[in-house]
């Protein structure tokens, strides 16, 4: 595939250029299998590699587990300071609606359960929509929440 890409890019290239992709790329694998599997320290005797089937502990100890930020996963456009929004998502409506936002959460909800995600965090009010005065927002805020308590 990179031999057709690179090719058609510039129709002028040498084949040798063609050819010293996928030449760069093999001797990388190369380099990587050369050195054989890891050996055994000497003072650690017959348990080294002697794999019982039996997994103890984390897969990738260290490694952070996958948190979701509301906003940024499901409310994000893809416009940036460059150029217009460039998705739409498949459960909005275009409103800014009470039952849009509650609608995204069911989203945010299923999203978490299905990929076994333990955290998620949200900017201060972009879970709910604004109302026409301060109460009317808070009102608005707390039913979103009160779902969210409910689906968590």
């Amino acid at each position: 595939v990179a031999e057709i890409f690179l090719f058609a890019r510039d129709e002028t290239m040498k084949a040798g250029k063609i050819i010293h992709f996928p030449l760069c790329l093999n001797l990388v694998s190369i380099l990587a299998f050369a050195a054989g599997p890891p050996t055994c320290p000497v003072d650690v005797g017959s348990d080294c590699g002697n794999y019982s089937g039996e997994w103890k502990g984390e897969f990738f100890p260290g490694i952070p587990k996958i948190n979701v930020a509301f906003w940024h996963t499901f409310r994000g456009t893809g416009g940036d300071p460059f150029g217009a929004p460039t998705k739409m998502w498949p459960w909005e409506d275009g409103t800014y609606s009470l039952a849009m936002a509650k609608r995204r959460m069911r989203v945010n909800f299923e999203f978490l359960d299905k990929f076994g995600v333990s955290k998620w965090c949200f900017h201060d009010r972009d879970i709910a929509p604004d109302g026409k005065t301060f109460e009317e927002s808070n009102a608005k805020l707390d039913e979103v929440v009160a779902l969210a308590k409910e689906l968590w």
